[in-house]
C-alpha cells in the first residue's frame, strides 16, 4: 500500500502510465492505494487500474519494492 501525497491535495490515478493520459479517478491525500507491485519509469500501477506518479504518493521506500 501507498498513501497519496499529491502537491495539490489529490491524487490524479491515470489510465495509463504517461501524465497525457486520461485522468480515471482523483483520491484525497491521505487515503491508501494498493498496487500491483508493477512500476514503468517513475509511474506505479494501481491494483484496482490506473496508474499513479511515485512523486505523489508516499511509502517506505526501503521496503516496498517494485518490478
Amino acid at each position: 500500500y501507498v498513501e497519496a501525497h499529491a502537491q495539490d491535495g489529490e491524487l490524479e490515478i491515470r489510465d495509463h502510465a504517461d501524465i497525457a493520459s486520461g485522468i480515471r479517478r482523483r483520491v484525497r491525500n491521505g487515503e491508501r492505494l494498493a498496487l500491483t507491485g508493477h512500476r514503468i519509469h517513475d509511474w506505479l500501477e494501481v491494483a484496482s487500474g490506473g496508474w499513479v506518479r511515485d512523486i505523489d504518493v508516499r511509502y517506505d521506500r526501503n521496503v516496498v519494492r517494485f518490478s
